[in-house]
């Protein structure tokens, strides 16, 4: 009789690699945005935009009222790069524990994607080459970066202010994608889908890809 290999072909769990969130994202990344033409260029736009719908209580995972942005504006600039700026509460950056290390919320929330809500933000940090982050709340203004879903600084305290809201400022990874460049009306087209199901929320586009490099 053959010999039965079944136990043979079984994998050592210890061999078994995890991805992270952003190694998903970025493995396969038509899933999150759907293509990796232009298509795929306006769903990141579509999904930073998601952030500002709703604040979430990051402790009970529930909607949180007043954390709503009532405003969004969506710059398309020269290069290519795009910034989602919003008047909401402002991303949380209290400190959190993720895994075994302790890491700003808005860290966890950039790189794991583990609150629904804020999983499109994740996803465009995971499929930009620069991702800028940058939050006024409670009376100061934050900032970080990265590069690829990775963080290459560390969240720090720029200044003081009493303006509130949000501003991702992201270059979409060339690698990532099969054009390099957003279709302007395509891009009008994503942000008038946004409205059609946010009645309540005033979306602006500003174009400076007449001046592109």
């Amino acid at each position: 009789m053959p010999e039965d290999d079944s136990k043979n072909s079984r994998r050592d769990p210890n061999e078994i690699e995890v991805l992270t969130y952003v190694q998903s994202v970025r493995l396969r990344p038509q899933m999150y945005v759907g293509s990796t033409d232009e298509q795929g260029l306006c769903e990141l736009v579509y999904l930073a935009m998601l952030e500002s719908v709703e604040g979430i209580d990051i402790k009970r995972n529930v909607p949180l009222a007043g954390d709503r942005a009532s405003r969004i504006e969506v710059t398309l600039h020269a290069d290519n790069s795009v910034t989602v700026a919003d008047n909401g509460r402002g991303l949380p950056v209290e400190e959190c524990k993720d895994n075994a290390e302790r890491v700003p919320e808005v860290q966890r929330i950039l790189t794991t994607g583990y609150v629904p809500a804020w999983n499109g933000a994740a996803t465009v940090n995971a499929l930009s080459q620069q991702f800028d982050v940058t939050i006024w709340r409670d009376g100061h203004i934050w900032e970080q970066s990265y590069r690829k879903g990775e963080p290459i600084s560390e969240l720090r305290r720029t200044g003081d202010s009493e303006k509130h809201g949000t501003s991702m400022h992201f270059r979409p990874d060339q690698s990532m994608f099969s054009v390099s460049k957003y279709d302007v009306d395509l891009l009008t087209q994503t942000l008038n889908k946004f409205r059609s199901k946010y009645k309540d929320m005033v979306v602006t586009l500003k174009d400076e890809s007449k001046n592109r490099r």
